[in-house]
Protein backbone atom coordinates (compact mmCIF):
# COMPACT_ATOMS: atom_id res chain seq x y z
CA UNK A 1 0.00 0.00 0.00
CA UNK A 2 1.24 3.48 -0.82
CA UNK A 3 -0.02 6.23 1.49
CA UNK A 4 -1.70 9.18 -0.18
CA UNK A 5 0.20 12.43 -0.12
CA UNK A 6 -2.97 14.59 -0.06
CA UNK A 7 -6.71 14.12 0.44
CA UNK A 8 -8.43 13.01 -2.75
CA UNK A 9 -12.03 12.44 -3.79
CA UNK A 10 -12.05 9.10 -5.58
CA UNK A 11 -13.70 8.88 -9.01
CA UNK A 12 -16.94 6.92 -9.43
CA UNK A 13 -15.06 4.05 -11.11
CA UNK A 14 -12.67 3.60 -8.16
CA UNK A 15 -12.61 0.08 -6.70
CA UNK A 16 -14.02 -1.27 -3.43
CA UNK A 17 -13.09 -4.48 -1.65
CA UNK A 18 -16.17 -6.60 -0.91
CA UNK A 19 -16.00 -9.64 1.39
CA UNK A 20 -19.11 -11.82 1.15
CA UNK A 21 -20.63 -14.08 3.83
CA UNK A 22 -18.50 -17.01 2.62
CA UNK A 23 -15.31 -14.93 2.96
CA UNK A 24 -14.84 -14.52 -0.78
CA UNK A 25 -13.10 -11.31 -1.88
CA UNK A 26 -14.07 -9.21 -4.87
CA UNK A 27 -13.01 -5.84 -6.22
CA UNK A 28 -16.05 -3.94 -7.51
CA UNK A 29 -16.77 -0.45 -8.83
CA UNK A 30 -17.31 2.13 -6.07
CA UNK A 31 -20.59 3.14 -7.68
CA UNK A 32 -22.01 -0.35 -7.07
CA UNK A 33 -21.67 -0.22 -3.27
CA UNK A 34 -25.44 -0.24 -2.61
CA UNK A 35 -25.84 -3.40 -4.72
CA UNK A 36 -23.67 -5.32 -2.24
CA UNK A 37 -25.28 -4.25 1.04
CA UNK A 38 -27.88 -6.33 2.88
CA UNK A 39 -29.54 -5.85 6.29
CA UNK A 40 -27.08 -6.83 9.00
CA UNK A 41 -23.96 -6.22 6.87
CA UNK A 42 -20.95 -4.46 8.32
CA UNK A 43 -19.60 -1.57 6.27
CA UNK A 44 -16.06 -0.42 7.14
CA UNK A 45 -15.01 2.99 5.81
CA UNK A 46 -11.56 4.41 6.56
CA UNK A 47 -11.24 8.18 6.58
CA UNK A 48 -8.73 9.20 9.22
CA UNK A 49 -9.48 12.92 9.03
CA UNK A 50 -13.19 12.91 9.88
CA UNK A 51 -12.95 13.79 13.57
CA UNK A 52 -10.67 16.57 14.85
CA UNK A 53 -9.10 13.98 17.16
CA UNK A 54 -5.70 15.61 17.75
CA UNK A 55 -5.66 17.96 20.75
CA UNK A 56 -2.55 19.93 21.69
CA UNK A 57 -1.97 21.34 25.11
CA UNK A 58 -0.08 21.11 28.38
CA UNK A 59 0.56 18.46 30.97
CA UNK A 60 -0.15 20.64 34.02
CA UNK A 61 2.12 18.89 36.59
CA UNK A 62 5.23 19.27 34.41
CA UNK A 63 4.26 22.24 32.20
CA UNK A 64 5.41 20.21 29.17
CA UNK A 65 3.70 20.23 25.78
CA UNK A 66 1.52 17.23 24.97
CA UNK A 67 -0.55 16.01 22.04
CA UNK A 68 -3.54 13.80 22.76
CA UNK A 69 -5.05 11.73 19.94
CA UNK A 70 -8.53 10.47 20.71
CA UNK A 71 -8.56 6.75 19.93
CA UNK A 72 -11.71 5.15 21.29
CA UNK A 73 -15.07 5.58 22.97
CA UNK A 74 -17.06 3.07 25.00
CA UNK A 75 -20.10 3.64 22.78
CA UNK A 76 -21.48 5.83 20.00
CA UNK A 77 -23.67 7.78 22.44
CA UNK A 78 -22.82 11.51 22.44
CA UNK A 79 -22.02 11.51 26.17
CA UNK A 80 -19.42 8.72 25.74
CA UNK A 81 -16.97 11.55 24.95
CA UNK A 82 -16.71 12.25 28.68
CA UNK A 83 -14.34 9.25 29.00
CA UNK A 84 -12.03 8.33 26.15
CA UNK A 85 -9.10 6.09 25.31
CA UNK A 86 -6.30 8.24 23.94
CA UNK A 87 -2.70 8.16 22.75
CA UNK A 88 -0.23 10.70 24.14
CA UNK A 89 2.78 12.24 22.43
CA UNK A 90 5.35 14.74 23.60
CA UNK A 91 6.30 17.96 21.81
CA UNK A 92 6.44 18.14 18.04
CA UNK A 93 3.89 18.03 15.26
CA UNK A 94 2.84 16.15 12.15
CA UNK A 95 6.07 16.98 10.30
CA UNK A 96 7.85 14.45 12.50
CA UNK A 97 6.95 10.84 11.69
CA UNK A 98 4.83 9.33 14.46
CA UNK A 99 7.44 6.70 15.28
CA UNK A 100 10.00 9.47 15.93
CA UNK A 101 7.81 11.65 18.14
CA UNK A 102 9.12 12.02 21.70
CA UNK A 103 7.35 10.34 24.57
CA UNK A 104 4.92 12.42 26.59
CA UNK A 105 5.78 13.50 30.10
CA UNK A 106 5.31 10.68 32.62
CA UNK A 107 1.55 10.36 33.04
CA UNK A 108 0.01 9.39 36.36
CA UNK A 109 -3.63 8.87 37.39
CA UNK A 110 -5.01 12.22 38.48
CA UNK A 111 -2.72 14.31 36.26
CA UNK A 112 -4.48 17.29 34.74
CA UNK A 113 -4.22 18.18 31.05
CA UNK A 114 -5.05 21.57 29.55
CA UNK A 115 -6.11 21.00 25.94
CA UNK A 116 -7.07 24.40 24.57
CA UNK A 117 -10.50 25.18 26.05
CA UNK A 118 -10.77 21.65 27.49
CA UNK A 119 -9.60 20.18 30.76
CA UNK A 120 -9.02 16.47 31.15
CA UNK A 121 -7.71 14.20 33.85
CA UNK A 122 -5.72 11.00 33.42
CA UNK A 123 -7.84 8.17 34.83
CA UNK A 124 -5.27 5.43 34.23
CA UNK A 125 -2.67 4.18 31.81
CA UNK A 126 -3.63 1.13 29.78
CA UNK A 127 -0.56 -1.08 29.69
CA UNK A 128 1.68 1.39 27.84
CA UNK A 129 2.95 4.88 28.85
CA UNK A 130 1.33 6.46 25.74
CA UNK A 131 -2.06 4.70 26.01
CA UNK A 132 -4.44 6.07 28.59
CA UNK A 133 -7.99 6.63 29.67
CA UNK A 134 -8.98 10.30 30.05
CA UNK A 135 -11.97 11.95 31.68
CA UNK A 136 -12.97 15.34 30.27
CA UNK A 137 -14.41 18.02 32.57
CA UNK A 138 -17.55 19.90 31.57
CA UNK A 139 -20.82 19.03 29.93
CA UNK A 140 -21.08 16.81 26.88
CA UNK A 141 -21.93 19.88 24.79
CA UNK A 142 -18.88 21.80 26.08
CA UNK A 143 -16.58 18.88 25.36
CA UNK A 144 -17.80 18.40 21.77
CA UNK A 145 -17.67 22.17 21.17
CA UNK A 146 -14.10 22.29 22.53
CA UNK A 147 -13.02 19.40 20.30
CA UNK A 148 -14.63 21.12 17.32
CA UNK A 149 -12.89 24.46 18.02
CA UNK A 150 -9.49 23.27 19.21
CA UNK A 151 -9.06 19.81 17.68
CA UNK A 152 -7.24 19.13 14.43
CA UNK A 153 -7.40 16.13 12.11
CA UNK A 154 -4.81 13.49 12.93
CA UNK A 155 -2.15 14.12 10.34
CA UNK A 156 0.96 12.24 9.35
CA UNK A 157 4.34 13.38 8.06
CA UNK A 158 3.86 12.03 4.51
CA UNK A 159 1.16 14.71 3.88
CA UNK A 160 3.16 17.91 3.24
CA UNK A 161 0.44 20.55 3.84
CA UNK A 162 -1.38 21.04 7.09
CA UNK A 163 -4.91 19.66 6.82
CA UNK A 164 -7.83 22.07 7.27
Amino acid sequence: MIAASRPEQRPADAKLLVVDAAGELAHVRRGSLADHLRPGDLLVANDAATLPASLRGLHRPSGEEIEIRLAGLASLQADAIRRVVALAFGSGDYRTPTEHRPAPPELQPGDSLELGPLSAQVVRTLGHPRLLELAFAGSTEEIWAGIGRHGRPVQYAHVPERLA
